[in-house]
């Protein structure tokens, strides 16, 4: 750090520590205790002890906020272990530097420490205090949804059912979807969505594919608006080894999320072995009023990395993400659809939904239903 830049940051952190309330009581310490002191035989006496109690007043203000603006600093700037989190760290402490009014830490903390987005904004959507624990949660749940895929149970199993599900939506909707969706990047057959829902992906590939979404996007789940803000991925070296019961996985990477209604991650892992292949999981968590602290649904993701898209997996539902450009605009779309699984089959699948988001809040894409073409 040079000469210069350490004048600059003494000078921001004397600017935000002589706040208003500081500056009040000492300035009036000050004046009292010359007060007293000037007019000693005239002054009354309260003006020496008021004025002792102002200046001790301002200092412990003036001492409290300079020690403030040092821990929240060294907070937002210490590169903690995998599984400490420092974005949680980094937007406390930017949150606290703003409630304390530390404008320059503030900016400085946004400023190079919170990933910027590929548009220059700091990522500033909320970050659950539990959140390693929902992580370990969510991956863990994910995990043995993922075992669910690797069985064969029945005639079919349920990654092939789902394989052929995926295909017949694909390949009948693809030529009358509305702009911007395609779903080009899925028109695959059942035989390779299967051997990528069991042979998993390669970590460069994941996280390439889960960057090309970091930004903020803007657009519409229904009628609701909704905002989506991604971080950039974060990969682990050496991974960061997750055991419960006789399971054990190893993350490689991760990829944070604000959803409009909730929060989550996609995750690169390994299960058993950090050596062995990569597969994708994702956790979400949906919360009542925007609140991280109110969760009120949780659902477990399998992830597919396709050419130019991500597939996600629900119990529930199957997602088909694209990140692409539609009228000189870059755009997120997601197409899917929800099925029914009962007596170890899945039934006909009837309509399916598309939505788009765009880095614009003004221009929100539209939420749309179709029936699938039979």
């Amino acid at each position: 750090m040079t000469a210069l830049a350490i004048i600059q940051l003494v000078s921001e952190i004397i600017a935000d520590a002589f706040d208003p309330i500081a500056i009040g009581l000492i300035a009036s310490g000050a004046l009292l205790w010359r007060a007293s002191i000037e007019l000693t035989d005239h002054a009354p006496p309260r003006y020496a002890w008021r004025g002792r109690l102002f200046l001790y007043l301002g200092g412990g203000w003036l001492s409290f906020r300079l020690v403030a603006w040092i821990a929240l600093a060294i907070m937002a700037s210490v590169n903690d272990p995998p599984g400490s989190f420092l974005w949680p760290s980094a937007i406390y402490a930017h949150d606290k530097a703003a409630a304390l009014r530390l404008n320059h830490l503030s900016e400085l903390i946004q400023r190079r420490w919170l990933t910027p987005a590929p548009n220059g904004l700091a990522f500033s959507k909320p970050v659950p205090a539990d959140a390693r624990e929902r992580l370990i949660a969510g991956v863990l749940e994910s995990a043995s949804f993922w075992r669910e895929l690797q069985e064969n149970g029945g005639l079919e199993s349920y990654a092939a059912q789902l394989a052929s599900l995926a295909v017949e939506v694909v390949h009948s909707v693809n030529p009358v979807l509305k702009a911007p969706a395609t779903l080009k990047p899925f028109l695959f057959d059942k035989e390779e969505y299967e051997r990528r829902i069991h042979e998993g992906v390669d970590l460069n590939a994941a996280l390439d594919a889960f960057n090309s979404f970091t930004g903020r996007w803007y657009g519409m789940w229904k009628e609701i608006p909704v905002d989506h803000e991604w971080t950039r991925a974060v990969e682990y070296d050496p991974p960061w080894e997750i055991t419960q019961n006789e399971n054990t996985l190893f993350i490689h990477g991760l990829q944070y999320a604000w959803i409009g209604d909730g929060f989550g991650w996609n995750i690169v892992v390994s299960f058993d072995n950090p050596d062995n292949p990569t597969h994708i999981l994702g956790t979400v968590y949906h919360v009542k009023d925007h609140n991280p602290a109110f969760v009120y649904l949780h659902r477990a993701h399998i992830g597919l990395v396709m050419d130019g898209g991500l597939v996600w997996i629900t119990r529930k539902e199957v997602f088909f993400e694209e990140a692409t450009v539609y009228n000189q605009m870059p755009v997120y779309t997601i197409s899917g659809f929800q099925y029914l699984r009962s007596a170890d089959r899945i039934e006909d699948v009837t309509q399916i939904f598309q939505t788009y988001y765009t880095s614009n809040r003004q221009a929100r894409g539209a939420w749309s239903i179709m029936q699938i073409p039979q």
